[in-house]
């Protein structure tokens, strides 16, 4: 009984040791440890001043990201409205493309309408030119004609006019020489005397007149 006490207390007094030891360590550790213990208060001290400035910079950021959404919801708008103005552009720039083509089309087939006028009225003046020429030509025939004719007409006027005046004279004649005859008659002078013929003339001599 009293070995196993004393073994006790050997063993006892070994764990003591043990951990007077142990504690002396913990001791060295833990005065080594305090200056690294007041540096990382200081440091959390920091962190913790930071995280104050951090919470107000992220209170700022949020408001700033609220800001923006809103901003981005109002651009959403806006972008939506333009969509619609560009659809509404689009429909217009398609609707006057088509329109464009139209007219195009109309302008090309009034080209062709119009070359095809053209055309017809530069084949109507070659005739009328060609009528025109043929006219002329008649126009200068039938004035040589007529001029040769009016130099006939006026050959013919002199003609009837010489004639006109012989008829004159030889009706003159006649006219005296009836005088006369009818003179010789009253003063009684022979009927045998005088040729019948001269006397009265049965029938005068016919002219041609010119109208």
């Amino acid at each position: 009984m009293l070995v196993q006490n004393m073994e006790q207390n050997v063993l006892l007094r070994k764990q003591v040791s043990d951990l007077t030891t142990q504690n002396q360590k913990q001791t060295s550790n833990m005065a080594s440890l305090e200056p690294n213990l007041t540096t990382a208060n200081g440091t959390i001290s920091s962190l913790e001043q930071k995280i104050e400035q951090d919470k107000e910079f992220v209170l700022e950021l949020i408001n700033q990201t609220r800001d923006l959404c809103s901003k981005l919801d109002q651009k959403d708008q806006g972008l939506a409205m333009l969509s619609g103005d560009v659809k509404d552009l689009t429909d217009m720039y398609n609707a006057a493309c088509s329109e464009r083509e139209e007219i195009k089309e109309h302008n090309s087939r009034m080209q062709a309408e119009l070359q095809d006028l053209r055309e017809a009225a530069e084949r109507k003046v070659e005739v009328l030119q060609e009528e025109l020429v043929y006219a002329t030509e008649e126009v200068e025939r039938l004035t040589k004609v007529l001029d040769e004719q009016a130099g006939l007409l006026q050959a013919s006027q002199d003609q009837t006019a010489r004639k006109e005046a012989t008829i004159q004279t030889l009706q003159g004649k006649v006219l005296k020489n009836l005088q006369e005859a009818i003179e010789r008659t009253v003063r009684g002078e022979s009927a045998n005397h005088v040729p019948q013929s001269s006397v009265i003339p049965k029938v005068l001599p016919q002219t041609p007149h010119t109208p």
